[in-house]
């Protein structure tokens, strides 16, 4: 658990309130020594980990966890010992901390720990990754449930755009009209039947010239586990400037299948689609 003494120290930093000691429970002691292994300092190792990975250990944890602490404690070994207690002393700070705060800790201290755990290999750093990914698929089914269920109601069917322009601005010098230097509209339609309308649009403005870039694909859809998939089967680019006739072009589009992870938010100004690409990328539009 060496790993601990450097995963936490933020936290350590970051909570304001007074760290309880590592307190000695004789009566509940399951292995002696300085300090000695109680019961209670076994339940706040696992309470603390099942708030970091948003995981309860099952019965069967419990136990490994419990024989993990005993075999450190009789090896006697004074750094695993120490991070035990830090373990301890951090997580009665947190107790102390507002939720908002305890929000924070846990998001810049997670995917630390995590990572540490996955180098440093042991029978403790299996057996946390093995809470942690109980907790994780815990969550992706529900969510996928949850975006399923609403997409296989029709959620998705209708028009959904999102649109974004530029902060710089181009001032017509005859007619003195202005117009951001760069736009872009993207708009999906999901019909009845499985079928889907995707078009995109780009405009740029430079001076008085002006190209335009738009991209209308047509295919069908399904949506399975919170996933969208896109079949398309017809796409084409067009290219047009006002300034260049050389520039105007129309070529063929990519036909190749995509797949989002699919998510339903509810804003101001209306209800919201956000898909993720297996990038990481996210677009949000917006219900038409």
């Amino acid at each position: 658990m060496r790993f601990v003494l450097i995963a936490l120290f933020s936290v350590l930093v970051a909570a304001q309130s007074v760290a309880a000691p590592f307190q000695r429970q004789p009566e509940s002691v399951l292995v002696q020594g300085e300090p000695p292994l109680t019961r209670a300092a076994v339940d706040e190792v696992e309470k603390f980990f099942e708030w970091l990975f948003e995981a309860d250990f099952n019965q069967g944890q419990r136990r490994e966890l419990e024989g993990a602490l005993v075999a450190i404690w009789q090896s006697n070994d004074r750094k695993e010992i120490g991070a035990v207690g830090e373990i301890i002393q951090v997580s009665a700070k947190l107790a102390g901390i507002n939720e908002e705060k305890r929000g924070e800790v846990k998001a810049a201290m997670l995917p630390e720990v995590v990572k540490s755990l996955r180098a440093e290999p042991g029978d403790f750093s299996r057996l946390l990754l093995s809470v942690y990914e109980s907790g994780r698929a815990g969550a992706d089914t529900a969510a996928s449930a949850g975006a399923a269920g609403a997409a296989g109601a029709g959620g998705l069917q209708g028009s959904w755009r999102s649109t974004e322009m530029g902060m710089i601005s181009y001032q017509n010098s005859v007619t003195g009209a202005s117009r951001p230097g760069r736009g872009t509209t993207m708009q999906y339609r999901f019909l009845p039947g499985g079928r889907y309308e995707y078009n995109g649009y780009l405009e740029s403005t430079v001076y008085n010239c002006t190209t335009t870039l738009f991209n209308p694909v047509a295919g069908t859809y399904r949506v399975e586990g919170g996933r969208l998939y896109l079949s398309p089967k017809t796409s084409k680019w067009q290219q047009r400037n006002n300034c260049a006739a050389s520039m105007n072009k129309e070529q063929p589009g990519k036909l190749e299948p995509e797949v989002y992870s699919v998510r339903f938010t509810e804003e101001q100004g209306g209800r919201r689609l956000c898909l993720t690409s297996s990038k990481g990328n996210e677009v949000c539009y917006r219900a038409e």
